[in-house]
């Protein structure tokens, strides 16, 4: 049988410790860079690209989009066992569950900037508007809080609290720090080769994980008030059975038995 279960302190420990050293080499290599002129692909040893935090396809957006990834998973869980138990709001789960897919594929493609010289061309926007993406974002963030105010009003206080916390946290670093080098863009041109700008985008990138961190301990705290376990097993049968609606598992053509439990 293979089981796999988590407890919702060690996996968000787990992620606080990737963040925090996420953050520290980001950092480091930009002082090395800007601060102490080691420039180059052959002084950093390609340390630079690995760790930029501002960089597509390296570890920090690697795991920037798994941990978008992980919480959209958690929300499909979430779903299921509202199905399961006949629970309010299923389809709220659902909606959530697809634009955290979403956001994770975008975090790696990072699809959202491809709007912003369009826009621009329209708006000819400066300043904390620089990046033009922001004003659509917000717009998209308002009808979606709208829509979910009763939702979050049927969550424990404690999610509740989480989830503010997460979604100011994470707005802070995407929307803010995106405000704030809108400000330098504006005034200075292209500004990645100063440190203070290339800090505030590790600043930025920090938030933005810090605050999916504290969604997805928000949604396993959740799972934690709804459901006392929730397994998934594989289990190999030594002679295979035909499927029973009263069991809850399908053997697969090999005979093994894959089920799910959730218990209340």
């Amino acid at each position: 049988m293979v089981r796999l279960e988590f407890r919702p302190r060690y996996v968000t420990t787990l992620l606080l410790t990737i963040i925090v050293a996420l953050t520290v080499a980001g950092v480091a290599v930009q002082i090395s860079e800007h601060a102490l002129s080691f420039r180059g692909h052959e002084q950093l040893l390609g340390l630079r690209r690995l760790f930029d935090l501002d960089e597509e396809n390296n570890v920090p957006s690697l795991y920037s989009s798994f941990a978008l990834l992980w919480c959209a998973f958690l929300l499909a869980g979430i779903a299921v066992v509202a199905r399961h138990m006949r629970l309010r709001y299923q389809r709220h789960w659902v909606a959530l569950a697809a634009i955290f897919l979403y956001l994770s594929f975008d975090e790696g493609a990072r699809i959202h900037e491809s709007a912003i010289d369009p826009l621009r061309s329209v708006f000819s926007p400066e300043g904390i508007w620089y990046y033009a993406w922001i004003v659509p974002a917000l717009a998209v963030v308002f009808v979606i809080g709208m829509a979910y105010l009763s939702f979050l009003g049927h969550l424990q206080p404690s999610v509740r609290l989480l989830f503010a916390a997460a979604f100011f946290v994470y707005m802070l670093g995407a929307v803010g720090g995106e405000m704030v080098e809108g400000v330098y863009a504006t005034e200075v041109g292209d500004p990645h080769d100063r440190l203070d700008f290339n800090l505030v985008i590790a600043l930025e990138e920090f938030l933005e994980m810090m605050g999916v961190a504290i969604f997805s301990h928000a949604l396993m705290s959740h799972l934690t008030f709804n459901v006392r376990e929730v397994r998934l097993s594989i289990e190999k049968l030594s002679h295979p059975v035909s499927a029973s609606p009263e069991s809850g598992s399908v053997p697969d053509r090999d005979g093994a038995e894959v089920s799910h439990e959730v218990h209340s």
